[in-house]
């Protein structure tokens, strides 16, 4: 609503302007807040109240869409009193034919002056300017929208005529340029007609440096990415070259050759030391790097006997067993081409909302790839995924702990004095920090999350609890003795003392000796398959799969890694201690629904996520204050000095808002409730900001579909092992016949064993655990149940065989 003018009576009351004296309302006493009124409202009741508003602001928005006119036209007509008729909300007749769009051509074909801006460099900046201000995020520029554009890029005064009221906006642009005749905007084929109508007022390459956008074209963009990525690899992942034969004889007779003339001289001879690795002052690409520098590029999964052959292409040679960076670059750069993007079927003909589609132009890679979709291909591209996030990860890290080596060499040490000595009652040594009126050393953060009205009785009915997942995360600190006890217990290696436990409960009615065979299959199929994906972790040693009979059966997987825990921290590249970050951390999420109601085969179909999940969770943390904040210093200094390797803009103004809630808190309750789940997507717009408004909507579309969560799982399991759950079901469901007949292969076996193993014996999981020497997170589950989705997967008794 728009404020009332000075001077102008209001709905109940006159204002007198000589003596600023109301007149016509009366005192009515106390009248209680907002927040005073929600004061012993139950969440349902507030939950209720909420729908009914949203309810209301939903129908103004229906009312006005179904005018099919700008809001901005409504307000207008409200303040002239004037009623709109159907001509008002028809588009005027265009006053001209609309120009064809520029044609597409490389800067070398053409060179004339009305082509300059609008080859493929040109019409990627304009989309990057037409990506900047779609604030709806629907590939339609709105009149507000335009004229933001305008005020940014200097050109009010040249387009002040249509941007001075909405029936002008269509007249002179959406009529005009618009490619398809909606009311909701101008497209971007419309926009780059708009453009090159006007070239000879305002060129692409004014606007670019008018709105501060990058200049570089799409092609030297693409090569400083790969430089980034490849120098991220090959500086992170540190591999010893092996010296070549040639430059070893070379050494060794230069050596000889010393050692005689220093005998002839009557001199000591010298000790021949020949070195086993080559000691280089740059970071080379090997044959090892190529596959997880292509997988960050272009999500390609490339064996490491192809790298070696790109390698070789490259100019890899047994005296030469490397290649440099920049050559690297140029093979990649010379196998990539500029493609346009044609778009498919529009929007407006599926009578959908409208969506952005794709850039009008992309980079693709012609080097392929050769395994066949399958379990190994799931493999080899996990194992390369795991790899490279560690390795950005380790940059990231490494970066923040050279900056804190700078600041250290910058700072003087602290210069040693004598102090008086006071006395106590003037020293404030037996006063405490808030007697003294300064800060304490720790920060204690009170975390509250409620999605949904989680109903009390739940917990107290046996049915209710059993759909209800309980997960208790502790951050624990271990003494010497007990961790002994602990990697004992575990039967950890020698100068282990960190690893991952999982346990899975199993299910009691399951015979002993079954267990045991399916023990020994799991161990053969982690061997071929996982075995891969661990060794990408940094520092792994090696990994046990038992089964036990404690308290209760379970299935004990571990992973060990070796070294100290600083070997561990300089594996990962953290300069300083996780307990120097945090002291404490304890929380707990209670979550429904269990699995039974998204997974089981009669209700995964029709389950809608949205309306069945609910979660409170209930926690605290505490950090020092002297070493997150000066960790935090650090980390915005080292994203100002290495931005591509932290990518996100967002990250720096999160950083400093951290700093300084941090800077001056002490004890700090913190309480996030949301309606519901797409609700709570929906609100988040830092969220938006980060992932897209595009991907956050295809979730929330998700979550509010019937069968969308398992749909959605589905397709990403195609999306994994390139099969549905159909051909999964079949091709285990011919596995148990070959095997109950006797006729079985290796691949037939594994299958058997996942079967048994996830289907008809383990319950969930029941526990997760890292432990790092002495300090360790601890995750215990309750409820946590995996057989549902492991039946909905892999188990049809009816289906094909």
């Amino acid at each position: 609503m728009r404020p009332r003018k000075k001077g102008q009576a209001s709905a109940t009351g006159n204002l007198d302007v000589a003596e600023f004296k109301v007149e016509g309302f009366k005192g009515r006493g106390y009248v209680p807040t907002p927040r005073s009124q929600m004061v012993g409202l139950s969440y349902q009741q507030l939950a209720l109240r909420k729908r009914q508003m949203l309810s209301k602001v939903e129908g103004l928005k229906d009312s006005i869409a179904a005018l099919q006119c700008d809001p901005e036209m409504l307000v207008e007509a409200y303040e002239a009193k004037k009623h709109l008729v159907k001509s008002d909300l028809d588009l005027p007749e265009a006053t001209e034919d609309p120009p064809h769009l520029p044609p597409f051509h490389d800067a070398d074909e053409k060179k004339g002056d009305e082509a300059h801006g609008y080859n493929a460099y040109g019409r990627e900046r304009l989309w990057a300017v037409f990506d900047k201000f779609d604030t709806r995020g629907i590939g339609l520029w709105s009149l507000s929208d335009f004229r933001t554009f305008t005020r940014a890029s200097r050109r009010e005064e040249e387009f002040k005529n249509e941007t001075h009221n909405q029936k002008m906006w269509e007249t002179l642009v959406i009529k005009r340029y618009a490619s398809v005749q909606r009311r909701a905007g101008l497209d971007f084929d419309g926009f780059l007609r708009l453009h090159w109508d006007c070239q000879l007022t305002r060129n692409v390459h004014i606007d670019i440096d008018a709105l501060n956008l990058p200049t570089k074209s799409l092609i030297d963009r693409e090569r400083q990415r790969i430089y980034d990525t490849g120098r991220i690899v090959s500086s992170t992942w540190k591999i010893d070259i092996k010296l070549p034969e040639e430059m070893r004889i070379k050494l060794t007779n230069e050596g000889k050759r010393a050692v005689r003339l220093a005998i002839k001289d009557g001199k000591k001879a010298p000790r021949i030391n020949i070195p086993q690795f080559l000691d280089l002052d740059f970071d080379p690409v090997l044959p090892e790097h190529v596959p997880v520098i292509l997988f960050a590029l272009y999500k390609k999964a490339i064996t490491c006997d192809h790298g070696k052959e790109i390698i070789d292409d490259i100019g890899w040679t047994e005296n030469k067993p490397y290649v440099l960076l920049d050559e690297f670059v140029e093979y990649c750069l010379a196998r990539t081409t500029i493609v346009e993007n044609v778009p498919g079927k529009t929007r407006e003909q599926t009578k959908e909302k409208p969506d952005k589609g794709p850039a009008p132009l992309s980079v693709q890679s012609s080097i392929e790839e050769r395994i066949r979709p399958g379990i190994a291909y799931f493999t080899l591209r996990t194992s390369i995924l795991v790899r490279w996030k560690f390795l950005h990860a380790r940059a990231a890290l490494i970066s923040i702990g050279k900056v804190s080596e700078m600041r250290s060499a910058l700072k003087p040490p602290p210069v040693k004095t004598k102090k008086r000595k006071q006395l106590a009652a003037l020293s404030g040594e037996n006063r405490s920090k808030e007697e003294q009126g300064g800060l304490k050393s720790g920060i204690q953060i009170n975390l509250n999350l409620c999605v949904g009205d989680l109903d009390k009785r739940i917990f107290s009915n046996p049915q209710g609890a059993e759909n209800l997942v309980v997960a208790q995360i502790d951050w624990t600190h271990t003494d010497l003795m007990d961790l002994t006890e602990v990697l004992d217990d575990i039967d950890a290696p020698d100068k282990c003392e960190t690893f991952i436990l999982m346990e899975f409960p199993v299910h009691d009615f399951v015979p002993a000796d079954r267990l045991n065979l399916l023990e020994m299959g799991i161990r053969g199929v982690l061997n071929v398959y996982a075995r891969p994906i661990f060794e990408s972790i940094p520092n792994y040693h090696s990994f046990t799969i038992s089964y036990l009979e404690e308290d209760n059966r379970i299935f004990r997987l571990c992973l060990f890694f070796s070294g100290k825990a600083i070997t561990i921290r300089s594996g990962l590249g953290l300069h300083t201690q996780v307990g120097n970050l945090l002291r404490h951390f304890t929380y707990r999420f209670d979550v429904t629904p269990g699995e039974k109601a998204l997974f089981s085969a009669n209700r995964m179909k029709l389950a809608i996520l949205n309306d069945l999940f609910k979660m409170r969770g209930v926690g605290s943390f505490t950090l020092p204050r002297k070493y997150v904040l000066e960790y935090l210093d650090h980390f915005q200094e080292a994203l100002k000095l290495n931005p591509e390797i932290f990518g996100s803009s967002l990250l720096e103004n999160f950083l400093k808002f951290l700093t300084g809630f941090l800077e001056w808190t002490d004890i700090a309750d913190v309480e996030l409730t949301a309606t519901s789940l797409s609700r709570a997507l929906s609100d988040c717009t830092w969220l938006q900001d980060i992932v897209g408004e595009a991907n956050v909507k295809e979730l929330t579309n998700i979550l509010e579909s019937p069968g969308g969560f398992s749909k959605f799982i589905e397709k990403y399991w195609i999306y994994c092992f390139h099969s549905n759950f159909e051909d999964t079901q079949g091709h285990i469901r011919r596995a148990l016949n070959k095997y109950k007949q006797g006729e079985y292969t290796g691949d037939d076996y594994k299958l058997f064993t996942l079967h048994g193993l996830f289907v008809e014996s383990v319950k969930g999981i029941g526990k997760v655990q890292f432990q790092c020497s002495e300090r360790g997170f601890k995750c215990l589950f309750t409820n946590f149940g995996t057989q549902e989705f492991a039946k909905m997967a892999m188990h049809n008794p009816a289906g094909k065989s």
